[in-house]
């Protein structure tokens, strides 16, 4: 299981002390959890979850994924935007890459009947997982623990 960020959770952190998966971040990510509270940091740290630097590899992924999505570098880098940034796709690349389901707690970005739904610019991480360029699983927290109570 690949974790992509830990901000928007509704479980708390202590709640993931009994998993016995392996866990894999981004660096970039990892360092994020942080500046939100070095508590969890810690915790999540002492857990011995495998960080990950990016590969040649998985950077040529994050390209074709930004690309696909039209979108440019300065596009990425801008912390105000509604869709993806430059962590969310080397997230998703790194996943590609491992070949491993994505958790995370940004919402699915439903298309209704009549409607395309949102423009590929305004693209949060489980809508781009679902890009047939992309085609990596993503699931959320809740899911997560469904798969591995038993």
């Amino acid at each position: 299981m690949f974790i992509t960020s830990f901000e928007e959770q509704n479980i708390t952190y202590r709640s993931c002390s009994n998993l016995r998966i392996h866990l894999f971040v981004t660096r970039r990510n990892f360092e994020e959890v942080k500046h939100k509270s070095e508590e969890a940091y810690e915790y999540f740290k002492a857990l011995g979850i495998e960080i990950f630097t990016p590969t040649q590899s998985i950077l040529e992924i994050a390209v074709n994924i930004q690309s696909g999505l039209g979108l440019t570098d300065a596009d990425i880098k801008n912390s105000l935007r509604e869709g993806v940034d430059e962590g969310d796709i080397l997230c998703i690349a790194t996943a590609k890459s491992l070949g491993v389901t994505l958790v995370t707690e940004e919402k699915r970005q439903p298309v209704y009947q009549g409607n395309k739904g949102p423009s590929l610019a305004k693209y949060k991480i489980p809508k781009v997982c679902e890009m047939e360029l992309v085609g990596v699983e993503s699931i959320n927290f809740l899911e997560l623990l469904e798969r591995i109570k038993d």
